[in-house]
């Protein structure tokens, strides 16, 4: 779903409206979830999940985002933590959001932080991989 590809699919505008249109879903989602109002989220992400079976960003970042911050308005980090695993391996990946959009980097990477900080675990976690290197050095704070 990249939402970058605009050049690259300009002759089929039906594919890139759908596929612009789960980015903004995402977009709203995400910011829904970091808002407190949880509850359009699940019905956002069953929606996307539907609509985008086969898209890597969709089932690899944004699925597992908005369902570990589903996670965290529920005062679960560890099941945050569990829902992020898939996500892992495109921790440092740009989704197609972050070409077009300019927003999504590091996302799954920053809300794994929030779960680590809310389950006790953040400086605990902040040594564990290089990927938790770089959460820790943006996301916890310095004392």
């Amino acid at each position: 779903m990249m939402c970058s590809h605009f050049s690259a699919n300009w002759r089929n505008p039906a594919s890139t409206s759908t596929k612009f249109s789960g980015c903004v879903e995402y977009a709203a989602a995400f910011a829904l979830a970091l808002s407190g109002d949880s509850s359009e989220l699940q019905k956002l992400g069953e929606d996307l999940a539907k609509r985008f079976p086969e898209d890597t960003p969709v089932q690899f970042e944004y699925l597992p985002t908005l369902r570990a911050l589903f996670a965290l308005h529920d005062n679960a980090p560890s099941d945050a933590i569990e829902s992020l695993q898939t996500a892992l391996p495109y921790d440092l990946a740009m989704p197609g959001t972050a070409f077009f959009a300019k927003f999504g980097g590091l996302y799954p990477a920053y809300v794994r932080g929030q779960a680590y900080l809310e389950a006790g675990r953040g400086r605990e976690e902040a040594w564990n991989s290089k990927e938790s290197w770089i959460i820790a050095a943006l996301f916890l704070p310095i004392r």
